[in-house]
């Protein structure tokens, strides 16, 4: 390499300059001091786990996608929105050589969404503080997602019984024929009015908003973060009346049903969650 004129060596920020477009022209790195950030494995070490997936197994089907009807849309791994258990390219997070992709793209009306087959419900883990999982969302991706929890307050589920009634359809809106009062006079038009919810209807799940990075990190979400929509059906009210012990919320922890995480409309989601479980921190 030649020397650098006397002039350009006495400006530090000229030789910076130079020396990484002469690194860059030479095929070698221009930012030789940016280095991976390593995965701190003992993150856990303070807690207990009562897991739901380490999604080791390629291939097992974890998790299904649903999207909105934007044409072209992307939503999972398959027409159908499903998500699979993938080999990490990159490799190993601290032993883990797989995990769970959830891929969207191109849903540009209200999002899409992802539901857990791994919850299994209804699931106790009232003595549990919250969940807990590994993630990244790598590149330029989206880095925020919500979580959803619902419980026999919030959700009907097979085989468990519901404090709450399932209007179906009815839930947003009643439409067909509605009569308005115009000059005194009952006109009928049709369309579709927005209605607010009753105290006992379900839906208004438990909801926390998650922010991730591009590289691995581990996350704890204390129960107390998942909390409902301020609507005539939030819980406690004088229809629903049961609420969880869990400080800070009124789900009911020891009958979770399901996990969803919604992503923001127009996202372009790849996010790797691996050790997908609940946290407690260990014992003194």
């Amino acid at each position: 390499m030649m020397p650098l004129p006397r002039k350009l060596a006495a400006s530090p920020a000229r030789a910076v300059v130079l020396l990484l477009g002469l690194g860059a022209a030479a095929g070698c790195d221009p930012y030789p001091t940016l280095k991976d950030v390593p995965v701190d494995c003992t993150v856990e070490d303070g807690y207990e786990f009562l897991i739901l997936s380490t999604f080791d197994n390629v291939g097992d089907n974890v998790f299904w996608g649903s999207g909105d009807n934007t044409i072209g849309k992307v939503v999972g791994d398959d027409e159908n929105g499903q998500v699979f258990v993938q080999s990490i390219p990159d490799g190993s997070r601290c032993g883990s050589n797989a995990a769970a992709v959830l891929r969207a793209a191109h849903n540009n009306d209200w999002g899409c969404l992802f539901g857990s087959n791994n919850l299994g419900g209804p699931r106790d883990a009232h003595e549990y503080e919250g969940m807990s999982f590994w993630a990244r969302a790598p590149g330029n991706t989206t880095k925020s997602f919500v979580l959803l929890l619902n419980d026999p307050n919030t959700a009907v589920f097979t085989g468990v019984e519901s404090n709450c009634i399932d209007m179906g359809a009815d839930a947003t809106n009643a439409a067909g024929n509605i009569t308005i009062t115009v000059d005194g006079q009952s006109v009928s038009t049709s369309g579709s009015v927005t209605r607010p919810t009753f105290p006992n209807e379900c839906g208004n799940g438990y909801s926390a908003v998650m922010l991730v990075t591009s590289e691995w990190a581990f996350y704890t979400i204390p129960f107390s973060r998942f909390q409902q929509d301020p609507k005539p059906n939030r819980v406690p009210n004088d229809m629903l009346t049961k609420v969880g012990t869990a400080p800070g919320t009124a789900l009911l922890t020891d009958q979770l049903l399901t996990l969803i995480l919604r992503m923001p409309k127009e996202a372009i989601a790849e996010l790797w969650i691996d050790n997908l479980g609940f946290y407690r921190k260990k014992a003194m």
